[in-house]
């Protein structure tokens, strides 16, 4: 559920459409990013000096008023469905979930465990739109952001402004860490034959 209601924020705004939000970015010479997961999300956004203030505004939008539009819940859906297909006879993406399946030691519903891509397709197809809805509600906010700018800017007017829009927006839930310990895995040696596959991928962890 994180990492979707991630990925919806880049697809509209209750004001702005995906397209007219791109736009907007465009317009301010922006480029930008926006990713995460159960742990948190992370925008990136870089744009001049001049177009800071709007594009930092339009980056607030983005993060407390996404529009969560149901077309574009399918469409991520289906675009995620399509990924994880594809992943199944892809010989690199088969490798390194093996991998990430060996070293697994957390139960399913753990931010931490390593899903198959069949345990992938069934949790897409029960993603409801309420949920990231909920999720968005329930755990974002700006109690413990981070901020760091490097380039040509105005530190007071940045610093100003981020007070501005993310001061007063704090956390419903309290922030925990996810602990990420280090534990011996059993070396063991796999070999994954693919068919119709030339090429060939060697990983170990």
């Amino acid at each position: 559920i994180g990492a979707a209601t991630a990925s919806m924020l880049s697809r509209g705004t209750v004001r702005l459409s995906r397209e007219e939000l791109a736009a907007a970015f465009e317009k301010l010479q922006a480029s930008w990013s926006v990713g995460g997961s159960a742990q948190g999300v992370t925008v990136r956004l870089e744009t001049t000096r001049a177009n800071l203030p709007a594009a930092m505004a339009l980056a607030e939008e983005v993060l407390r008023t996404p529009r969560f539009d149901a077309g574009e819940f399918e469409q991520m859906k289906t675009a995620w469905v399509s990924g994880i297909e594809s992943s199944r006879t892809d010989p690199q993406a088969l490798v390194m979930q093996r991998l990430g399946l060996h070293a697994n030691r957390y139960p399913k519903g753990d931010v931490r465990y390593v899903s198959t891509f069949e345990e992938g397709l069934a949790d897409i197809a029960s993603l409801k739109l309420d949920d990231l809805r909920a999720f968005h509600r329930g755990y974002y906010g700006a109690s413990q952001a981070v901020v760091t700018a490097v380039g040509d800017f105005d530190a007071p007017m940045l610093a100003a402004q981020l007070q501005k829009s993310f001061g007063g927006w704090t956390s419903p839930a309290a922030y925990a860490r996810v602990p990420m310990p280090t534990y011996d895995v059993a070396p063991q040696l796999f070999r994954i034959e693919v068919k119709d596959k030339q090429n060939a991928v060697v990983a170990g962890r």
